[in-house]
């Protein structure tokens, strides 16, 4: 990929506003940034999937409504900005704290690399520290 400076000649633009732009696109996995090297296309590189994520069963008739129309709401506000999603549902036991994740196919896409972010639907539990592999 052309570098940084001849980005900016090329589109009239500040060297900032290309940083930015290379930054989501790196976030968003359709390139790759390395540092003293360069920028590259990733070859076949999709976009990832931002994923929303309830440790609950939000089909459980114990859980509020209300965990599913937030999570379809969240769901429908990523889709309208043009974010590809993926809603996860884990087993939690409603009202009782979760410390370990309980949605492996979430840990799965994350580990594979297809989740660009996520957000968490939930009430109750916490999930594993910063940097911490999944189980």
């Amino acid at each position: 990929m052309p570098g940084m400076h001849e980005l900016r000649k090329r589109f009239d633009v500040s060297i900032n506003t290309i940083g930015t732009a290379l930054d989501i696109l790196a976030s968003a996995g359709l390139v790759d940034k390395r540092r003293g090297s360069g920028v590259y296309i990733r070859k076949g590189g999709g976009r990832k999937r931002m994923a929303v994520v309830s440790e609950l069963d939000l089909f459980d008739t114990r859980i509020s409504p209300y965990w599913r129309v937030l999570a379809s709401e969240v769901t429908a506000a990523l889709k309208a900005a043009g974010q590809l999603t993926q809603l996860y549902m884990g087993n939690a036991e409603p009202g009782a704290p979760s410390d370990e994740p309980t949605c492996p196919h979430f840990w799965e896409d994350v580990a594979a690399g297809r989740i660009g972010g996520a957000v968490k639907v939930s009430f109750a539990g916490s999930w594993p520290k910063r940097g911490q592999r999944p189980p």
